[in-house]
């Protein structure tokens, strides 16, 4: 993850500041300090493409909470739900949504 963008707007208004963390066009596994920064004093909205078994999710979930961020819940575009990975991050007790759903067979 190496970029971070601001909109300024928000920071000045009463409430808080919206920020945008994701991967950029460096190294993936890179996260600035500014992104660090963010996260510490930050309530997340995780947002993904796609859930499957919930590996990947839990996996940043976990960096996100040992950075200090409260990760409120998780937001993802399409859901395998026989793979279980929704299941599995409502089972932590922690919100999902997604758009679709895709079943097997």
């Amino acid at each position: 993850m190496t970029f971070l963008k601001q909109n300024t707007r928000f920071e000045r208004s009463p409430g808080g500041c919206v920020t945008l963390v994701g991967a950029g066009p460096g190294d993936v596994e890179l996260l600035t300090l500014k992104a660090i920064n963010a996260i510490k004093r930050a309530t997340v909205l995780l947002v993904d493409d796609l859930i499957a078994t919930g590996g990947t999710a839990e996996a940043s979930i976990a960096l996100l909470e040992k950075l200090g961020g409260v990760v409120m819940g998780c937001a993802f575009v399409i859901d395998l739900p026989d793979l279980g990975g929704s299941k599995r991050l409502t089972e932590r007790g922690i919100k999902t949504v997604a758009l679709c759903e895709f079943e097997g067979d």
